[in-house]
């Protein structure tokens, strides 16, 4: 992983798929065991399809590849040889933002950077549409994109 670079220290309080979907609260994987959450908690296994259903519900679709895309979030998910889902990283300005298990945070510069070993191969990318934070400070409406 000769790309990556550390973005966090190390916290168990999420993991990869929290952090794909933004959520650095919880420790999201399907079936529930462990104090784990999932969107769907009667889906118990890592399935392309159970990761697909749970990231349409926060907006996603499925997309052909990690091409950044103006107007659009994307996220990657990787697999194993029998296809379930092992691991995923969020796209970023630049590259993309993977939660190693209960360790750190990294961005890397491609979504290939941590396929191998553990995560598996790059399997599938989903999409959707940019929808800016607002805030406001000293009167000013500010987005975060």
């Amino acid at each position: 992983m000769g790309n990556g670079r550390k973005t966090s220290e190390e916290s168990g309080a999420y993991n990869c798929i929290a952090w794909a979907a933004e959520d650095e609260a919880m420790f999201w994987w399907p079936g529930g065991l462990g104090g784990t959450f999932w969107p769907d908690p009667g889906v118990t296994q890592p399935t392309r399809q159970t990761f697909v259903e749970a990231f349409r519900r926060l907006g996603y679709d499925s997309c052909s590849d990690g091409n950044p895309e103006d107007g659009f979030d994307k996220v990657v998910f990787y697999v194993d040889g029998t296809g379930n889902v092992t691991h995923a990283a969020r796209q970023v300005s630049g590259g993309w933002t993977s939660k190693l298990g209960p360790y750190i945070d990294i961005e890397h510069t491609d979504a290939d950077a941590v396929a191998g070993g553990l995560y598996g191969a790059v399997g599938f990318f989903m999409r959707r549409p940019f929808v800016p934070t607002l805030s406001v400070s000293d009167g000013q409406v500010e987005g975060d994109g």
